[in-house]
């Protein structure tokens, strides 16, 4: 069949027919999860697991021995497990949304032809078969072969790397993730999903990524210390009872122990302010793929870059236009070259390069000979004021031979002078005698006369450098991982002010000679690596990785894809190829390189705020386990009970811990999270603990022998006064944005729970809520001794925590100035871009 009865493209029942028998386009990426996922992962999570067991022992027991209170304690257990687990699945729910909206902007529909008429559907929907239009900008969806070229030229540097666009002709292959720079084609859909080029290439992006970040790695090591510890302490309440059986109150006690130490809380709330990062950079621009990637960016020590297309924009740009010819002055130069480019009919990217010029209205085209890949040159027969003359525009060593000896010197000495090595160096000469187009056409040799030099390279994306010199001064290195030639990463280095010496870079061929120990050698030493292979790539990456670099890797094409998926974290542009972009844990809207720093600083505010809702769960955790130690070694009272540790975790620690995570506004890189953590949850737990035990020893000193039975509730005041405290003191560690909304929450902490406590009588509401969580009006006695204790207690807590504060600064800042971050390779000059 001839190429004009196939522009008549598949029947849509044809098209119904073949998408039936498989024959389609059909991504088998996933997208966003379920609602029934996000349902089933939040429901059926450990922690649950652990809270049902909970609540099955005390079922266990309550039939043996037929205490209410255990029924009531497996309400309270029960209600903390539902408040985590619908907060949860509110915030994931609210993430899946904002991101599946977002997500709408990267799909773009393709143009086919169906039944003759020329329409567009999106690029799953294609099938083996049908006839797909290519213009200027757009990029293959699927494999095909060119049924019609008008002058068809696609950059498949996202699949080689290579920057040189490349001619195609009828009966050309064209490849999945290739675009088109100029002119326009139709092409007949020959491989379709797995079997296109782009998906031969991607088929490492379909085995599952797990990178756990650093943040979730330290959450995971608490919560298993914390587990572990639960497990001890419950271990040691068995063996120092011996042989008693157990009865009720010993039941309920290590229920309260194992539900305040396994901090289900925190790793909710982790996941929530991930989440809530997700909707944020969402809306500045940016598809977030991966619930903990902006937090993983923030531990950074090495992006790595393509060039093309990440780096620079998919357009060329004129770096240099300067005169040959004598009479020739540089407005001169200009204005010829803006009128070849507007008087050509094929607008490829050098012509639209150099279409930023003034145009000549004077001159008329005749004739032309379009640019060939063959040729690499093209013509135009031009008249002005009707004399004729031609003129040729093509690569400086093409026509360099054309010269005569004086035109060829000059030409020689500004390409020299100037460095137009590192460029695409292109010539405008004038044929010089009474040579015609026919001619030329017809392959004859011709003489010039040279009119003007012109350099075209690639376009550094806007705010490049500075991004870079301020990544830089945070102690991350970049590196460049190109598929083009040194001289031309050489030169887009400069351009951004990046000052590249012949020792920053290495070739793929010469990587391919080293062995292990010098290939890793020249990963961590060099910054500029050209002429790379995906392959090579990758084994970069994983170089880095095992390094113990936390490694950053952003492209936008096919031949990046191994690398982004190996990274600790991938980035993807837009603009780049589908596959990558499944495969990205972060894709860049509108290629807006200059967002970087702006996720940084996300992923700074989220490791802030988990540290900062860690040492209020810590707190907690450690509180539990000083007063489990106090009462197993010296038999002293324990004022918790399961009911009360969910009163303290709905109000004193969960909500809270909500309102850090919402309000924080700390973006400073956190050096020492563990130290920082768990000593501040280490101050703030023995004071606490030293407080509650002073309320119980003041009420009994003050109120004789019948204030044993109120010694508890005293215990409990003077926990809620502390942790009220400590929650301010961990918002103004966290930079709050106003820290007297989280003052007058405190005071309304501390209000409530004291009315409740104070009010004898009160409504049903009321008198049910002191019933369930186990409340009991406090004594003057019991009073004063939680008072003087929280007084006391908050005094002895800022003062530590302020001592504690200046510690952590001063040995941050000693490990800061003994800890010079390393610098290799490439230094940016102080420039605006």
């Amino acid at each position: 069949m001839d190429a004009s009865a196939k522009l008549s493209g598949l029947s849509a029942e044809e098209a119904r027919e073949r998408a039936a028998r498989g024959l389609s386009n059909a991504a088998g990426a996933p997208r966003t999860k379920t609602l029934a996922s996000i349902w089933l992962e939040n429901v059926c999570s450990v922690f649950n697991a652990i809270i049902a067991a909970v609540i099955a022992f005390f079922l266990v027991f309550y039939f043996r021995q037929g205490d209410g209170r255990l029924l009531l304690d497996c309400l309270g257990v029960a209600m903390v497990a539902l408040f985590n687990t619908a907060i949860a699945v509110v915030q994931e729910i609210r993430a899946k949304r904002a991101l599946d909206a977002v997500r709408l902007l990267l799909v773009r529909e393709v143009t086919v032809v169906r039944d003759m008429v020329t329409g567009t559907v999106a690029p799953e929907d294609l099938v083996l078969g049908d006839v797909v239009r290519l213009a200027r900008g757009e990029q293959a969806a699927v494999d095909g072969r060119l049924l019609i070229s008008r002058r068809l030229e696609m950059d498949e540097s996202l699949l080689t790397g290579e920057s040189e666009p490349v001619a195609k002709a009828a009966g050309d292959a064209v490849l999945s993730g290739s675009f088109c720079v100029a002119g326009s084609g139709y092409f007949e859909v020959t491989a379709v999903g797995a079997d296109a080029f782009a998906a031969g290439v991607a088929g490492i992006a379909r085995r599952y990524k797990l990178t756990p970040t650093p943040l979730t790695r330290r959450v995971n090591a608490l919560v298993q210390s914390l587990f572990a510890s639960a497990v001890i302490l419950i271990l040691l309440s068995l063996w120092r009872r011996g042989d008693v059986p157990m009865d009720a109150d010993f039941v309920r006690r290590l229920g309260a122990i194992l539900i305040a130490l396994v901090p289900q809380g925190l790793v909710l709330v982790n996941s929530a302010t991930f989440a809530l990062g997700v909707y944020r950079i969402s809306r500045i621009g940016a598809v977030v793929q991966r619930l903990g990637a902006i937090e993983s960016f923030a531990a950074a020590t090495v992006i790595c870059m393509d060039k093309t297309g990440t780096l620079t924009q998919n357009r060329l740009t004129v770096k240099l236009a300067a005169p040959l010819a004598g009479e020739l002055f540089q407005a001169d130069a200009e204005k010829l070259l803006g009128t070849f480019a507007a008087l050509a009919t094929e607008k490829n990217s050098t012509a639209l390069a150099l279409a930023a010029y003034p145009v000549d209205r004077s001159v008329e085209l005749v004739d032309e000979i379009a640019f060939s890949s063959e040729r690499k040159m093209s013509f135009l027969a031009l008249r002005r004021g009707g004399r004729p003359f031609i003129w040729a525009l093509g690569g400086y060593d093409l026509l360099l031979e054309r010269l005569s000896g004086d035109d060829r010197e000059k030409a020689e000495t500004l390409y020299a002078r100037y460095g137009l090595h590192v460029y695409r160096a292109l010539m405008l000469v004038e044929i010089a005698g009474d040579t015609d187009l026919e001619a030329v056409r017809a392959g004859g040799a011709f003489s010039a006369r040279a009119l003007c030099l012109a350099a075209i390279g690639d376009t550094v994306r806007e705010g490049a450098g500075r991004v870079i010199r301020d990544f830089q001064s945070r102690g991350v290195r970049f590196k460049i991982l190109s598929g083009d030639a040194a001289p031309a990463v050489a030169a887009v280095c400069r351009d951004i002010g990046w000052e590249a010496g012949s020792g920053d870079t290495v070739g793929g061929g010469e990587l391919e000679t080293m062995d292990g120990e010098a290939f890793a050698a020249a990963c961590r030493e060099k910054t500029i690596f050209a002429r790379l292979t995906p392959g090579h790539k990758l084994r970069i990456v994983r170089a880095l990785k095992a390094a113990g670099e936390h490694t950053v890797m952003l492209g936008d094409g096919v031949n990046d894809l191994p690398a982004i998926k190996e990274a600790d974290l991938g980035f993807a542009m837009e603009e780049g190829s589908q596959a990558t972009k499944e495969v990205a844990d972060i894709v860049l809207l509108a290629n807006r390189f200059t967002l970087l720093p702006e996720i940084l600083a996300e992923g700074n505010t989220i490791v802030n705020s988990v540290a900062a809702v860690a040492k209020l769960f810590l707190t907690k955790n450690f509180m539990v386990i000083c007063a489990t130690l106090l009462t197993l070694g010296f038999a002293l009272d324990f004022p918790l009970t399961p009911r009360r540790v969910s009163l303290l975790n709905i109000f004193a620690i969960a909500v809270p811990a909500m309102l850090t995570a919402l309000r924080n506004a700390n973006t400073e890189k956190r050096r020492g999270f563990l130290l920082d953590v768990a000593s501040f949850a280490a101050v703030s737990a023995l004071v606490m603990t030293c407080g509650a035990q002073a309320a119980f020893f003041l009420t009994r000193a003050l109120g004789g022998e019948t204030a044993d039975g109120f010694g508890a509730m005293a215990m409990l005041a003077a926990m809620v006064a502390l942790a009220a405290v400590n929650y301010v003191l961990v918002a103004a560690e966290n930079r709050s944005r106003r820290l007297i909304v989280e003052t007058a929450y405190a005071l309304a902490l501390v209000a409530v729970f004291a009315l409740v406590c104070a009010w004898p009588g009160g409504g049903l509401a009321l008198r049910a809520v002191r019933l369930f969580y186990e409340i009991d009006p406090l004594t003057p006695a019991a009073w004063t001794g939680a008072a003087l204790a929280g007084i006391g207690g908050a005094a002895m807590l800022v003062g530590l925590q302020r001592l504690r504060r200046g510690w952590i600064i001063r040995g941050s800042a000693k490990r800061k100035k003994f800890s010079a971050p390393v610098h290799n390779g490439l230094e940016m000059k102080n420039r605006r871009d």
